[in-house]
This record gives structure tokens, sequence and C-alpha cells, in this order.
């Protein structure tokens, strides 16, 4: 199984690459043999260098009919994955606009496949999570569940951040996501059992 790490912020000094570093470390716990693929933003694809494609997403239905050689490369790579966690930060109640901008790039790439979301902020980030599930659900993503949650605001404020390369020493230092595995590895098995069944029915 190829899961698919779509990671909403790439901000330096933020929290969001150290919160996507937890996520990958859960879903390595979750999906041992699963190959993970972390995205974000400007990286390994620039999306912000391209325009969005000339002719609707919507009306896309091959990855190789876009007109961007960049929209192709992401299509391609989305497409290749069978389920999805998409995380992002909480930015004035909503997903981030750069999550929005990798999303529109493509459409019936995510169509049928499970995906789960994490979204997080410093008072609960459970706006940006309703309304990711609006967007996603417009793409015909099967939303089988995830979490939203705060950070503490020491790690906003001040000058605490969640570890760039989270494994089994950080997780002493982060306690509070340490305390967050065991429901996050909940929803990603979900989200697995659902990409099984999918699997399944297509063959």
């Amino acid at each position: 199984m190829i899961i698919g790490l779509i990671v909403g912020s790439f901000r330096p000094h933020g929290n969001t690459l150290g919160v996507a570093s937890w996520v990958k470390y859960c879903i390595k716990k979750t999906f041992p043999e699963a190959t993970i693929k972390v995205y974000n933003p400007i990286s390994p694809i620039n999306l912000l260098e391209a325009p969005i494609n000339p002719v609707s997403p919507k009306h896309v239905h091959s990855p190789d009919d876009y007109v961007s050689a960049i929209d192709r490369e992401w299509a391609h790579a989305i497409a290749e994955c069978d389920a999805y966690v998409i995380l992002s930060p909480e930015y004035n109640e909503s997903y981030t606009g750069y999550l929005k901008v990798m999303i529109d790039h493509i459409y019936h790439e995510f169509e049928g496949k499970p995906g789960t979301f994490v979204t997080f902020s410093g008072h609960g980030a459970e706006k940006s999570y309703q309304r990711l599930g609006v967007l996603m659900g417009k793409l015909g993503l099967r939303h089988t569940g995830g979490i939203s949650f705060s950070v503490p605001m020491s790690y906003i404020r001040g000058d605490y951040r969640v570890a760039r390369e989270y494994d089994d020493e950080k997780r002493e230092e982060d306690v509070f996501l340490k305390e967050l595995e065991g429901e996050l590895e909940g929803e990603l098995a979900k989200m697995g059992q659902t990409s099984e069944l999918t699997s399944e029915a297509s063959k």
C-alpha cells in the first residue's frame, strides 16, 4: 500500500513539519509494510510555481491530459497512492491556502480512495477539520476519520517547537503528541481497512 501524506504548510519555524514527522511515525507503526510518500506545497514538487490548469481539473480525467508538466507530475504522484493522510494547521478557522492550492491543481485522482484528516491549532482546529471534509468530499475522497487537536501555547507563542524528526526518543519530549498516538493510530487503521475493501472491490 502507498500512503500519501499531504502536508499543507512548509513554514520553517512553525510546528507543521514536526507534526508531519509525528504523523509519519504513527503511519509506520500502523502500517509497517506501507510506502509513505510525503508532499508539501514546494517539495518534492513545487506547486506554487505552476498556474492552475487552463481547463478545469474537474474535466481532466487522466493525469496525462493536464497541460502543465508540473500538474502531470503531481497528478501521477497522487493517483498512485492507495490512501491519504491530509495534514493542516488551522489558519483563520480554515485549512491553509497552501493546501487549497495543492488540491486545486487536480481533481479525480482522489476519487473513491480513503483518507484521514489531521488538523491542529492552539484552540482545537475543529473548523479546519470540518471545512477540509467539505473540500475533499467534493473530490470524491472517502473520509474515514481523523483527529483535530490543540497544540500547547508554549509551542506557538514561546520557543518550543515539535521535533522535526519525531522518534522514540523525541516522543518523550513532545508528550502531548505521545498522548494522541493511540487515537491517531486507531483512525489510521480504519483508513487501512477501507483501503483494503476498495482494492478488493476493484479487482
